[in-house]
């Protein structure tokens, strides 16, 4: 019979604990959107599966994934095989610790706020904290946890900002990169909207907030009291220009049946519930100056995944 001081009991305690924390990253991290460019996997919060510094995922837990997350297993999220899943979590996990840690060396700052700000928005999405406190209580993670990954990734973005920076694109180099991607730029119509977003289970705000807009109400001040999203909030829920595509399909069927000017009414996704206000249209052309904060942004994107890819490769070399 084993007692509580047994270390096999305890071993097998700490062995279930991380299995259900593994399920409940897994699970949270299909409704996130991952904040560092170069996480190219879909699931942005497998990277705290693991205590930083560790790189062990065993075949338990994924057998664990398999049955109670199949969905990741789907051709929509990848058809991930199981042995190839725990090489990339393994990988990815030791390179988002590689980062942060390279990062905190370079002395980037500002990481604690914004990684509040994200574990804030998160916590929001709970209908209150006890609700939250027994979604951690129950698959054994604790909010420090959660609040360390917000910080790696935060940190691992602006390592990236810190890279690359958008004075190191040259007019030649933008003018270059558009010219080699037309097919991306060239006849697509752009749009530039504006969201305000509630919680997953928060429709009745939701409507109460469009009835108040079809009053009208001023969508920046209604964006700024209610909006969950930290990133647009402040800018009267400006999303900026983009294209169509960038958007979720729900988007697009509200969108097709807005005028500019008009608000949708709630609009739901993986994300939460959203208004979503169509403000501006530019009709596709071949012209960079109609899309070049576009283009700009893309280009930076790319560059930003390739300098913090070719500084992976030295933080590796330098670890092997």
């Amino acid at each position: 019979m084993q007692t509580e001081s047994d270390p096999n009991s305890r071993g097998a305690r700490r062995i279930a604990k991380r299995r259900r924390t593994l399920t409940c990253i897994i699970a949270l991290g299909v409704s996130l959107v991952a904040v560092g460019g170069f996480l190219l996997f879909q699931h942005p919060l497998i990277q705290n599966l693991l205590a930083p510094n560790t790189a062990t995922v065993e075949a338990s837990e994924i057998d664990l994934l398999v049955s109670e997350t199949p969905l990741l297993f789907t051709d929509s999220w990848g058809g991930k095989d199981p042995d190839k899943l725990r090489a990339q979590l393994e990988r990815y996990n030791s390179d988002l610790d590689l980062l942060a840690t390279e990062a905190r060396r370079r002395g980037i700052e500002g990481s604690e706020e914004l990684a509040a700000q994200s574990l804030g928005a998160f916590k929001a999405t709970f209908a209150n904290p006890d609700e939250l406190a027994r979604m951690l209580d129950d698959r054994g993670i604790s909010e420090q946890q959660l609040a360390s990954y917000f910080e790696r990734t935060v940190l691992v973005a602006q390592l990236s900002r810190e890279l690359v920076k958008e004075g190191d694109i040259s007019d030649k180099e933008l003018l270059e990169y558009y010219q080699s991607n037309l097919d991306r730029y060239a006849s697509t119509d752009t749009i530039r909207i504006s969201q305000i977003v509630f919680g997953k289970d928060d429709l009745q705000t939701a409507n109460e907030v469009y009835g108040q807009l079809q009053s009208g109400a001023d969508f920046a001040q209604m964006a700024a009291r209610y909006s969950l999203d930290r990133s647009s909030k402040d800018r009267g829920g400006d999303l900026g220009w983009a294209n169509l595509e960038v958007y979720p399909d729900q988007f697009a069927s509200a969108l097709s049946t807005l005028k500019v000017g008009e608000t949708s009414p709630p609009v739901v996704t993986k994300a939460g519930i959203h208004l979503i206000r169509l403000d501006e249209v530019r009709t596709g052309s071949a012209d960079l100056t109609a899309v070049k904060d576009q283009v700009l942004g893309d280009l930076l994107a790319k560059r930003r995944g390739q300098a913090i890819e070719r500084l992976l490769d030295g933080l590796r070399a330098g670890r092997s």
